[in-house]
């Protein structure tokens, strides 16, 4: 089964310092069953590997090959969540303290009916609320 993958899941993928035995399994589990992320995912990816960049963290040449191996995955940019952004991941948003960033991998999962893959513990909670299950092993 596919996942929802948010940036705090993703980053940790080119992130030396924040691999976790967690972040490799859900890197592994979409490798074979593929992803779906919403339309802002790589502004926000972007966004946070340039400020890696610029806390010493990783070279200004890493970004494009990082975006370069996530490409090699199979992964489908959810263009609902252009529309959903504007209703549904406000009222989210409101509802569950969360950015409208967050509620829209939320949306996504929630529509979609796919489990969630994120480190953010506010985006966590806010799942278990709503009743989307959180990716924690390889049968999410």
């Amino acid at each position: 089964m596919s996942v929802v993958v948010d940036c705090s899941v993703t980053l940790s993928w080119y992130l030396d310092d924040e691999t976790e035995p967690l972040s490799i399994l859900i890197e592994d589990h979409v490798a074979e069953h593929g992803a779906v992320i919403p339309f802002h995912w790589h502004a926000e990816m972007a966004n946070g590997l340039l400020m890696a960049v610029r806390r010493g963290r990783i070279a200004y040449g890493f970004i494009r090959r990082a975006f370069a191996q996530f490409e090699e995955l199979t992964i489908v940019i959810d263009d609902e969540s252009r529309h959903a952004a504007k209703d549904a991941a406000i009222s989210l948003g409101q509802e569950h303290r969360l950015s409208v960033y967050d509620a829209l991998y939320l949306e996504t999962a929630m529509r979609r009916g796919l489990p969630l893959a994120t480190f953010d513990k506010a985006l966590q909670r806010a799942a278990q609320v709503a009743g989307v299950p959180i990716f924690q092993s390889a049968n999410p």
